[in-house]
């Protein structure tokens, strides 16, 4: 009974967040790049595509890998997104992450959104990872 009662306010939670944030709702795309320099000069600009539904399901890509098991959660001005990727996210490059993260910064003023700043981890695990790689992004709204 109390797991019930907790998944319930769990999800009475984040579908509050969500109302209260309407504008996430929609297709977001953008080109990011790597903050390591060597990296980003060998894998350059990566395509991103994050698609948010009503109900909180996310689908999208990263560079040519598609985002599977997705998670949103957020609080405040931040959103947090972790997906699994199906392939590599450049089919001739060797980098074995199949995790990603998003850290998207809500703009302060929620009115007309067209785009938000983002920073993203690529990853073999969603813990410690010394293989893991950071970069940013802008994610703009497509109409």
């Amino acid at each position: 009974m109390i797991l019930a009662l907790t998944c319930m306010d769990k999800e009475a939670n984040k579908n509050k967040w969500v109302a209260s944030n309407p504008f996430l709702t929609g297709k977001w795309t953008g080109e990011g790049i790597f903050m390591d320099t060597a990296i980003n000069k060998d894998y350059g600009h990566v395509l991103f595509e994050i698609e948010i539904n009503n109900d909180l399901t996310i689908s999208g890509r990263v560079g040519e890998a598609r985002l599977t098991v997705t998670h949103i959660s957020g609080m405040h001005n931040r959103i947090k997104i972790k997906g699994k990727l199906n392939v590599k996210i450049k089919k001739d490059k060797n980098a074995s992450w199949d995790r990603v993260i998003f850290y998207i910064n809500l703009p302060a003023e929620k009115n007309d959104i067209k785009s938000m700043d983002a920073s993203f981890n690529l990853k073999n695990n969603y813990f410690f990872d010394v293989a893991m790689r950071v970069g940013i992004v802008k994610l703009n709204k497509e109409f």
